[in-house]
């Protein structure tokens, strides 16, 4: 898969009670509000909030009060991400281009609520087995997608809640335009 869909992924908070049904999206949270989505140079930080139906609109990131806790997932550009799931538990992933179309995800599991030698390995080895089954689901979703890689400009319809997703285009779209501008030679140049 393209490193831009893949990103993607993990930036779209709205997949995960549909995709993830019986792993991380247990729960039938399919009202997103917002999502709050913080812009820093090359850093996106995104706060989550999933919720049940309950038949009221979901809220606009305007409308959600400001963040007393760190945000669940960062993502510094141009391929790193976190998701933070607690103080005690992070999964970091890069993303690696491979060639054109394709790119690797290399995942670490970090964990620090168990110290025990033999726990500790057991609880990491079930945490990346987990994250490899999680990353299984995301994957026959996001193969499936056409174009293979992304772009701002698309006929794909983003809705409130792919803001995280909106942001990561744009700051994307922005450092292409910007590797363009250096590699094209002005006219003095020529």
């Amino acid at each position: 898969m393209h490193y831009s869909r893949m990103i993607e992924n993990q930036l779209d908070v709205m997949h995960l009670p549909f995709v993830h049904y019986n792993t991380i999206g247990r729960g039938q949270r399919v009202v997103v509000d917002g999502p709050l989505v913080r812009e820093e140079s090359d850093k996106l930080q995104v706060w989550v909030f999933n919720r049940r139906d309950d038949g009221t609109p979901p809220r606009r990131a305007a409308e959600l009060p400001a963040p007393t806790r760190p945000p669940f997932l960062e993502f510094l550009f141009p391929n790193l991400w976190q998701n933070r799931i607690s103080e005690d538990v992070r999964i970091v992933v890069a993303f690696v281009p491979v060639d054109e179309e394709n790119a690797r995800m290399i995942l670490r599991f970090y964990q620090r609520f168990v110290r025990l030698p033999f726990l500790r390995d057991l609880v990491n080895r079930l945490g990346c087995w987990s994250s490899r089954y999680i990353a299984n689901q995301d994957k026959r979703v996001v193969s499936q997608q056409r174009p293979k890689r992304s772009a701002l400009r698309s006929d794909e319809h983003l809705l409130r809640g792919d803001g995280a997703v909106l942001a990561y285009r744009r700051l994307r779209d922005e450092r292409l335009a910007q590797v363009a501008s250096r590699s094209t030679p002005s006219r003095r140049e020529v």
